[in-house]
């Protein structure tokens, strides 16, 4: 599997609505992490398949979101999960990989090349990281790249 990065520095803001899960420590208040099976109304802003993530920060909020869309390889097996996120440093470093597909009616694995668009957003307590690092490890990546955008 290759990895893909994708560095974002601080910059403007933009809206984003958030959903997650409580009790969590240090800077991070809320988080999650969303796979869009069906039509979900934040897919126009997930990339092509492969493409590198889009990071949306809305300092107002203290929220960071991140759209991407990898490839997990069998549609019907595997799934893109959330896989590390820390804080260290002013950075926000978010790895998305893959994992089993937990709800797999076929038994089998199908053998095809699937993708998951994806959307993970993060909710901090007093101030937002300056950087934002996404790492995808996908199951194949056709131009594995790294790259540096102003949100």
């Amino acid at each position: 599997m290759r990895r893909r990065s994708l560095l974002a520095t601080l910059a403007a803001a933009t809206a984003c609505s958030v959903a997650g899960c409580t009790g969590l420590t240090g800077p991070i208040a809320q988080r999650s992490f969303e796979i869009c099976d069906t039509d979900c109304d934040w897919e126009p802003k997930t990339p092509d398949p492969g493409g590198d993530p889009i990071v949306e920060r809305s300092p107002d909020d203290l929220r960071v979101t991140i759209y991407g869309n990898m490839y997990v390889g069998s549609s019907s097996c595997d799934r893109a999960v959330l896989e590390t996120v820390e804080v260290a440093d002013s950075t926000l470093r978010v790895v998305v990989g893959v994992g089993d597909k937990v709800d797999n009616p076929m038994g089998g694995c199908t053998a095809d090349m699937g993708t998951d668009k994806y959307r993970a957003t993060f909710q901090f307590r007093e101030e937002m990281p300056e950087q934002v690092v996404v790492e995808e490890d996908a199951a194949y990546d056709p131009e594995p790249s790294e790259t540096a955008t102003e949100s």
